[in-house]
């Protein structure tokens, strides 16, 4: 499991931030696509995710799980569910 405040606590945080884009982008799209069609707009909504992600990522340091937090973060920043 991937915790922020690990992230955070590295030197070169924009390095292992992109760890967590890798490892979470793809379920991203995938879980977009439930409610968007249309791929190009899926990968976009996605890169909105992880930048505001980025843009908020002091805020996130108390985050235990980071993957329902995604996921949980994705649906109130697309309105989905």
């Amino acid at each position: 499991m991937i915790r922020i405040k690990k992230i955070l606590s590295y030197k070169n945080p924009e390095h292992e931030f992109e760890y967590v884009v890798h490892a979470y982008e793809e379920k991203v799209i995938r879980f977009i696509s439930l409610f968007v069609m249309n791929n190009q707009e899926c990968e976009e909504l996605a890169s909105d995710v992880f930048v505001s992600l980025w843009i908020n990522r002091l805020k996130l340091a108390d985050i235990e799980d980071l993957n329902s937090y995604i996921e949980s973060f994705t649906k109130q920043k697309n309105r989905f569910g």
